[in-house]
């Protein structure tokens, strides 16, 4: 929010803008301006050109104890920046809804209830401001205010929304207190949940499959499903179930040859395992599976103590015969 001295240099600045473009005499802008506003040429006069000159908009050259200025490239720009911000619609509206939102403030702070927004019209056009906004750009306003809950008001069917006796709210002086009347300020922060707390925080992230967002908003988090394969020694044991006395060869060649495709994962640390002996010893297929880092006499000669363990599991013939099952481990072996 302005403060005074801002308030009346900007004012000075333009009035001293529109002497130039008119070509009429400066000086005489500036003793203009001050008695339309009330203030003592002597004294605040030569602080409001001061101001002004310090800040580069004005060139001072005061004599015969009237303040007297010219301004400057600067001062001419900000004018003119002035003006193109004056009919931006967007910055003509903000600017309305604050200066209308201020305005009921001070009249609640006064202990007055004004009858309707036209006594703010009639504030403007007393102040020489009438033609700066429209009949509608003041009722939009004002439906604007009601619709977010800044104010309140009596309903006419003649009349517009939020006209007739306007007062304001909590919520209204929620935005006066808190954002010095900025009504887009304070709708723009009540749209994004309040203000935003910042944490500053590690995360660790280990076999992620989908898709992870940062610091975003109205989004739905995806992760794809994973297939997981059951365990090694599960498969194995499965396998081995399947291959155990069959029926046909047929039957057990299929097995066999659909083995591989049935995603069966590497065994734990990488170990490789490989089928010892397959050989066909009384209609009964003999499969043997070992890491290759076991021994192999122990493989051949005690079979039996390796039954029922689950790595490696060892599945032999039934076949009496004993020295024809040590005779593939051993060519199986090498």
């Amino acid at each position: 929010m302005a403060t005074e001295i801002e308030g009346h240099a900007s004012d000075l600045l333009e009035a001293l803008y529109e002497a130039e473009r008119a070509g009429t005499d400066e000086d005489e802008a500036i003793a203009t301006y001050l008695e339309q506003a009330g203030l003592d040429a002597a004294s605040y006069g030569f602080t409001v050109v001061d101001f002004l000159a310090d800040h580069g908009m004005v060139e001072r050259h005061h004599g015969f104890g009237k303040p007297r200025g010219r301004s400057t490239p600067a001062g001419m720009h900000a004018i003119q920046k002035l003006h193109v911000d004056r009919a931006n619609p967007k910055i003509r509206a903000a600017a309305l809804r604050t200066e209308m939102i201020t305005w009921l403030d001070s009249q609640e702070e006064r202990g007055t209830e004004p009858t309707s927004f036209q006594e703010f019209a009639d504030s403007l056009e007393s102040a020489e401001d009438g033609d700066s906004y429209s009949e509608r750009e003041l009722r939009g306003a004002a439906e604007y205010l009601q619709r977010h809950q800044l104010t309140e008001s009596v309903h006419v069917e003649e009349s517009s929304e939020g006209w007739i006796r306007p007062r304001l709210t909590v919520e209204g002086r929620e935005c006066i207190t808190d954002h010095a009347g900025d009504v887009a300020e304070y709708i723009r922060e009540r749209r994004g949940g309040g203000p935003t707390t910042h944490h500053k925080t590690t995360v660790h992230i280990s076999d992620n499959n989908g898709n992870l967002v940062i610091n975003g908003d109205r989004f739905t988090q995806i992760t794809a499903p994973v297939s997981i394969s059951p365990s090694f020694s599960t498969s194995r044991a499965a396998f081995a179930r399947c291959c155990r006395c069959s029926d046909s060869r047929p039957r057990r060649r299929e097995t066999l040859q659909s083995w591989p495709m049935t995603g069966m994962p590497r065994p734990v640390h990488q170990r490789q395992t490989v089928i010892d002996c397959v050989g066909w010893s009384s209609g009964c297929l003999s499969v043997s599976t070992m890491p290759p880092q076991r021994s192999r006499r122990r493989c051949c000669s005690r079979p039996e103590k390796l039954r029922g363990r689950q790595s490696p599991a060892v599945e032999h013939c039934r076949s009496p015969a004993r020295g024809g099952f040590r005779a593939m481990c051993r060519r199986a072996f090498g």
